[in-house]
């Protein structure tokens, strides 16, 4: 009692020393007062409850919300989020079927009262969400508690290390951790998750992208493909969501491999299409052949295309023989594989993958992507897979081996959440 107590007293002095920053600024978008008290509207019901931290989790749980509201139509929904973005996105998308609230802070007072309210028979944190006074009256409410999308990135796991005594009876509370590959499991399990507690449940982003809206991507496939016919030998580098100085890095590795490849052509997609005209400069000062998409020209006429609209970068993917995935050589974070993984391409990408690194660990356990560390490295590589097929088919077949492998993943999370709710 007297570690709840002083536990309550931690959080509320942080709360206490943030608060005078938060009074200061004029515009005050974090939901501080609703966290405190916000706890939704009384439920006759009872109802299964989602955690999203922010909007990247919001829209993972599309396809899985929809079959929990399928299965389990006796029981509302409620889906909690900490940033204001994330609450946005979650009322946009499911506002009229699930009651959307900010998370109320972890202390005792403000989680009885949303217990009370919302009236959960089921709690869902999506990816790693780990409050120990909520999970402490969940558990002694007797509600279940499952992890789902669950990871541990390298850098967690070790200041998780630190704490490891107090995690092992956090994790005693949860029923099930759904983690995303057999890696976070061994993580979970060393840091106090027994072995009958965690299972593989795959990564949600798959699911997502298999649910992908095909109708609007064949109808730009077809706007696409009269520009982007192939002729005879025609090889395509399709660049997506390039930033500076990326297109530079990019356009010089082009140069020099053009001298052997002719039939070469480069797609250049800056993430920022307002870009596109600085970019045509770049290449006209290497007097290199370059033309815009939106131009309507024939685009493998020129040596260069720069992809200057919005929404056309995963059907561009689709026509690439090769795709490099950018904001990885420029520090940003990187972009999305998985859209150029849906057509099963060879993918390469450079050493800043931060903003999606359990995606670039899973590509590259199994052989399904090349990153490189620089410009050279680049073009070393980027050689290799023009002139040899072999490495190209490799890398496709390890591609579809994967998606092959990571089918079905909603439901396995609704195996667990049966299991719970039985």
């Amino acid at each position: 009692m007297i570690t709840i107590l002083l536990y309550d007293i931690a959080v509320i002095l942080a709360g206490m020393l943030f608060l005078p920053w938060y009074l200061c600024k004029k515009k005050r978008v974090y939901p501080l007062g609703e966290r405190l008290w916000s706890s939704g509207r009384a439920h006759q019901r009872q109802s299964v409850w989602i955690h999203c931290v922010s909007v990247g989790e919001v829209i993972l749980i599309q396809e899985l919300l929809r079959e929990i509201r399928k299965a389990y139509p006796q029981y509302d929904l409620v889906i909690s989020t900490i940033t204001p973005a994330g609450y946005s996105v979650a009322r946009k998308q499911y506002g009229p079927d699930a009651e959307i609230i900010f998370l109320p802070l972890d202390i005792s007072v403000s989680i009885r009262r949303v217990l009370t309210r919302i009236n959960p028979v089921l709690f869902i944190a999506v990816e790693t969400e780990l409050w120990p006074q909520l999970y402490r009256l969940l558990s002694r409410r007797s509600i279940p508690i499952m992890i789902i999308n669950a990871r541990i990135s390298p850098a967690a796991y070790g200041r998780y290390r630190l704490i490891k005594l107090l995690l092992g009876g956090l994790f005693r509370r949860v029923r099930f951790i759904a983690a995303q590959n057999q890696q976070y499991c061994r993580r979970f399990i060393d840091l106090g998750a027994s072995s009958d507690q965690v299972c593989v449940g795959g990564n949600l982003k798959f699911e997502n992208i298999h649910k992908a809206d095909t109708e609007k991507l064949q109808r730009v496939r077809q706007e696409l493909a009269p520009r982007l016919a192939k002729k005879g030998k025609d090889f395509l580098i399709v660049a997506g969501s390039t930033h500076h100085p990326e297109e530079d890095i990019l356009l010089q590795c082009y140069q020099r491999l053009q001298q052997p490849y002719p039939y070469l052509r480069l797609v250049l997609c800056p993430r920022h299409p307002e870009r596109a005209e600085k970019i045509v400069q770049s290449a006209q000062k290497m007097k290199l052949p370059v033309v815009r998409l939106s131009s309507g020209k024939p685009a493998l006429d020129a040596a260069v295309i720069i992809a200057d609209s919005l929404g056309i970068l995963f059907g561009l993917y689709s026509f690439a023989d090769v795709a490099y995935v950018g904001g990885s050589l420029a520090p940003i974070g990187g972009h999305n594989i998985l859209e150029p993984a849906y057509f099963h391409k060879p993918i390469i990408f450079g050493p800043s993958m931060f903003n999606f690194e359990d995606m670039r660990d899973i590509f590259l356990q199994r052989r399904a992507a090349i990153q490189v560390r620089d410009s050279q490295e680049l073009y070393v590589r980027l050689n290799d897979l023009i002139t040899n097929e072999l490495v190209r088919v490799t890398l496709q077949n390890n591609v579809r081996s994967l998606f092959d492998a990571e089918q079905s993943i909603v439901q396995k999370n609704m195996e667990l959440i049966r299991k719970c709710l039985s």
